[in-house]
């Protein structure tokens, strides 16, 4: 007798194949649904670090004409600065740090670090954002120096 048809054992392999595939692509999806929201908060982390960056040196320049590094340190700790929010910035104005500093719209927080560092032989401000988030692998990192003329 021929047999037309499939046997159980065939069966049975074809749908743990099918299982076996499925799962690779559930898999694959899952993962690179992750990887497209960690390049999104690493694009926020960016454009934010970046920014505050920006915010610090402008800053720094309105401050070093319009009352020195008192200024500069009022402005910082002010609201909408780039240090409020976060944890009570500690140390002697204009070098303070503080972290936990909500980003707007996103699941980031921000370190901001302004610490004393030397600039071709000149007296500088290094100023370092730190963006870290639970979704992110690698904190974001951006520094700068700024001549610490007119705010001392």
């Amino acid at each position: 007798m021929t047999g037309r048809g499939f046997s159980l054992l065939e069966a049975m392999v074809s749908v743990a194949m099918v299982g076996v595939l499925g799962a690779g692509s559930l898999a694959l999806a899952s993962h690179v649904t992750a990887q497209g929201a960690e390049n999104r908060l690493r694009a926020l982390a960016t454009t934010d670090g970046q920014a505050t960056l920006e915010r610090v040196v402008h800053l720094a320049s309105i401050s070093a004409r319009h009352g020195g590094a008192a200024r500069f340190c009022e402005l910082l700790k002010a609201d909408g600065g780039p240090l409020a929010g976060g944890t009570t910035p500690a140390g002697l104005c204009p070098f303070l740090s503080t972290t936990g500093v909500p980003v707007a719209g996103a699941p980031l927080q921000r370190s901001v670090d302004l610490t004393e560092a030397d600039l071709d032989g000149a007296p500088a401000l290094r100023v370092a954002a730190t963006l870290t988030g639970r979704d992110l692998r690698r904190p974001v990192v951006f520094s700068t120096l700024l001549p610490l003329a007119g705010l001392r």
